[in-house]
């Protein structure tokens, strides 16, 4: 499987197989030693597309990435735990939002952000 199509996986499905979630880990590994400030995130190979303008706005995404790279150390007890609550966050969306069907597909395009997208377009439409 090429890159590309892993970097689709990470971006479109819920669940990660396990090519797609070391790719993803060690993105978030390299992406944390990079932003360890405003100024490192600066002189590193992403500023030139990915800017950020508050030290603010990069303490919150390294704190994300950081909590995406704790994933690779869960026990397999934990993950169970979190993919069981994620399922039932995923499934108590969909209960919501089948009242109005056509924004499940819709929500999809939306990629990691598909649960949030499903309570925003069941008020919208």
């Amino acid at each position: 499987m090429d890159k590309i199509t892993l970097i689709w996986d990470i971006f479109y499905h819920y669940y990660l197989d396990d090519r797609a979630s070391s790719l993803l880990l060690t993105q978030c590994q390299k992406l944390i030693k990079l932003s360890k400030s405003l100024n490192a995130w600066k002189s590193g190979p992403y500023a030139s597309f990915l800017r950020m303008c508050t030290g603010h706005t990069l303490t919150e995404l390294r704190r994300y990435w950081t909590l995406y790279a704790e994933t690779g150390g869960f026990s397999l007890r934990k993950q169970q735990v979190l993919r069981q609550k994620f399922s039932t966050g995923v499934n108590s969306v969909r209960d919501k939002a089948a009242k109005v069907p056509h924004t499940l597909f819709s929500s999809r395009s939306a990629g990691p952000l598909s649960t949030h997208a499903l309570s925003v377009l069941a008020e919208h439409f």
